[in-house]
Parts: structure tokens; C-alpha cells; sequence
């Protein structure tokens, strides 16, 4: 993905997947700069105040809830009664 063009190089970003498959979590990615095609440059070639983030938290589908569950109650036999 392109972030960011000028004379002396652009950046780029190789995003990962998200760290968890459901609820809260974070993603990372590389971001480097670039010039030309494919020709790595170093990072004071691009403006610093416009890298982008490196994280970033995601969030994908709420998790399953989890609860308690019980069996019906047994009878209690009428031995134990007398």
C-alpha cells in the first residue's frame, strides 16, 4: 500500500493479520522507505512526521460467551428421607 510520494522516496507498509481471531487485538506492520521502484532508501530520505504507525489495534468479531449450566436436580430417593 502507497502511503506517501515525493522527490526523495515514498513509504511503504506490509501489513500483517490481526494477532487474535475474535475480540481485541493488535496488528503490526513494516514500514520502510522507498525510493523509486523497489529500491529500499534510508528512512531520513522520507519525512519523519508523516511515518506511519507500526501497531495498530484491531478488533474482529465479538468472542464466544461463556456460562454456567447446570443438570435438572435429582430426587432425592425416600431412603434418605426416613
Amino acid at each position: 500500500m502507497l502511503v506517501r510520494n515525493d522527490i526523495l522516496g515514498k513509504e511503504k507498509i506490509k501489513s500483517q493479520k490481526c494477532s487474535t481471531t475474535c475480540g481485541q487485538g493488535v496488528r503490526h506492520r513494516e514500514v520502510f522507505c522507498e525510493r523509486g521502484r523497489r529500491m529500499r532508501a534510508p528512512d531520513s530520505a522520507c519525512d519523519p512526521a508523516r511515518r506511519p504507525a507500526t501497531t495498530a489495534n484491531c478488533y474482529l468479531t465479538a468472542c464466544p460467551a461463556y456460562h454456567w449450566s447446570t443438570t435438572p436436580w435429582s430426587k432425592v430417593s425416600e431412603a434418605v428421607l426416613k
